[in-house]
């Protein structure tokens, strides 16, 4: 049950490379760290997503909070809504992921009210993927949110963001409490640190193999946390 998320800006080598093995693939298609939500294919969604392979899930990254400005919410959600169409007239399964803007705390009830909100749209994504919220009543709305919205959907993803292992492991417990919660796609938590390590060494072998070690085993506990969770 392991999968991979990439975009093709950075990482086109890796999705050629993970095409066709039987992992579970999602493939970005938003502009990183644009807010209001881009397109990297400008406005031609449906025919990029056409091109793609056939086991490629789109996703669609977007920084969202329930108090965003009314002029940028509605860019956002008029975005989400065009993916979400595109998606569909290609036959092409899709994720959307929600992260509250930088600097900007979620709050109480996050999970619920953006699904409510997207729903509300005519957003219907096969995956959510979403911030490490320690909270597991949060988790347990939002799956009562989606099973009344949409009960063909696949079901949630914990992102990690920046956390610590400790505070990840909170919010990983109380989302392995919700069984809607499928497991996580985490990045720079686990890979994070032992990146800026690598990239501030001097270029060597010995220093190659301590990266792809340290973040194996970042992985392997962030794999055996959830598995204890749940």
């Amino acid at each position: 049950d392991v999968g991979v998320l990439i975009d093709d800006l950075y990482g086109v080598e890796l999705l050629d490379r993970a095409t066709g093995r039987g992992h579970w693939l999602a493939h970005a298609i938003d502009r990183p760290r644009s807010r209001p939500v881009e397109f990297q294919c400008e406005n031609d969604v449906e025919r990029t997503l056409r091109s793609w392979p056939a086991d490629h899930i789109a996703k669609l990254m977007v920084y969202a909070h329930p108090a965003d400005p009314g002029a940028v919410a509605d860019q956002q959600f008029r975005r989400m809504v065009q993916f979400t169409s595109a998606a569909m007239a290609a036959d092409r399964a899709f994720l959307v992921e929600f992260q509250s803007p930088a600097g900007i705390d979620p709050g109480p009830d996050y999970l619920p009210l953006m699904i409510s909100a997207a729903y509300a749209h005519g957003i219907t994504p096969d995956w959510w993927k979403l911030p490490p919220i320690a909270e597991r009543s949060q988790w347990a709305d939002a799956a009562a949110v989606i099973a009344g919205c949409d009960p063909t959907c696949q079901g949630m993803l914990v992102l990690g963001q920046t956390a610590e292992p400790a505070a990840l492991g909170v919010a990983l417990a109380a989302a392995a409490a919700e069984p809607m919660v499928r497991g996580f796609a985490i990045g720079r938590a686990i890979f994070g640190p032992a990146a800026r390590s690598w990239l501030a060494d001097q270029p060597s072998a010995a220093a190659d193999s301590a990266l792809v070690l340290t973040v194996a085993d970042r992985f392997r506990s962030t794999i055996t946390t959830w598995g204890a969770n749940r």
